[in-house]
């Protein structure tokens, strides 16, 4: 994503943007581990967290890059 695109995602997606810093928060202080491996293929590269729903920010799931991207391009 090019800088433009960036901020105009930023300036899109306020709700975002506090839940993941939220979590990361939350993580941090109750010492919550990221898993090693990817919840959909058990791959080890590149795991990320996936919001299902921003109204339940605890409730997350943990995804390769590769699934991540799947899952985004399902939804959408």
């Amino acid at each position: 994503m090019n800088k433009a695109g960036y901020k105009k995602w930023i300036a899109t997606n306020k709700k975002k943007q506090r839940v993941e810093r939220f979590f990361r928060k939350y993580c941090k202080q109750n010492g919550i581990v990221r898993p090693t491996d990817c919840s959909q293929c058990g791959s080890t590269l590149k795991i990320e967290a996936h919001h299902p729903d921003y109204d339940k920010p605890l409730d997350v799931v943990y995804l390769c890059h590769v699934c991540h991207v799947a899952w985004h391009r399902r939804e959408a």
